[in-house]
């Protein structure tokens, strides 16, 4: 109940997704290879989607309760999470980022996100509080070596200047998420 009282009526930051193919100054999109392999589709009508990829700071009762939040076009929610949007921010991006920031070789039985719950188009994984923390205590200068490192990854087709506002936010998140004594989460819809 503690936990829950503590997340509740959380400030946000929101960032418009502006395009489904690369990430621009706004922080519109990522994109990566990864397990949800339809990164982008094209609808019947000729419109291409692509991943719609939220971090969120919430108790594991909340997090199972987003997506009910999120209404399909403005994504506007109540003032109840921390969160940060993106586009094509797949999991198996960040357990690159997490073999990155152990200064290990990408493995996913150490570096694999926690699956919670997934529907036929929606998942939803909770970062290992080792990775929230490794997030939490980046530094800007840490970050921009990070976001290098990150951006040579084959897996993450991105320049480090794309990455690094991604970073920063993991990392307020992370922080947030730690001192909430809640858990950061990663919501990822076709």
């Amino acid at each position: 109940m503690l936990d829950r009282m503590l997340c509740a009526k959380r400030r946000h930051r929101s960032t418009q997704p502006l395009g489904p193919v690369r990430l621009t100054a706004s922080r519109a999109a990522v994109p990566c290879g990864g397990p949800v392999r339809a990164v982008t589709r094209t609808d019947q009508d000729g419109t291409t989607v692509g991943l719609l990829s939220d971090f969120v700071v919430a108790t594991s009762e909340d997090a199972l309760q987003y997506e009910s939040f999120v209404p399909y076009g403005d994504r506007v929610l109540p003032d109840h999470f921390w969160r940060s949007h993106y586009k094509n921010v797949t999991p198996l991006a960040l357990e690159i980022l997490s073999a990155i920031l152990r200064d290990e070789e990408p493995d996913a039985g150490l570096h694999r996100l926690e699956h919670v719950f997934h529907t036929e188009q929606t998942w939803l994984f909770r970062f290992p509080d080792e990775l929230a923390s490794l997030i939490a205590a980046l530094d800007e200068r840490t970050a921009a070596q990070v976001a290098d490192a990150w951006a040579r990854c084959g897996e993450v087709l991105s320049s480090p200047d794309e990455l690094r506002p991604i970073l920063l936010d993991l990392n307020h998140l992370s922080g947030q998420a730690q001192r909430s004594r809640c858990s950061l989460y990663l919501w990822v819809s076709l």
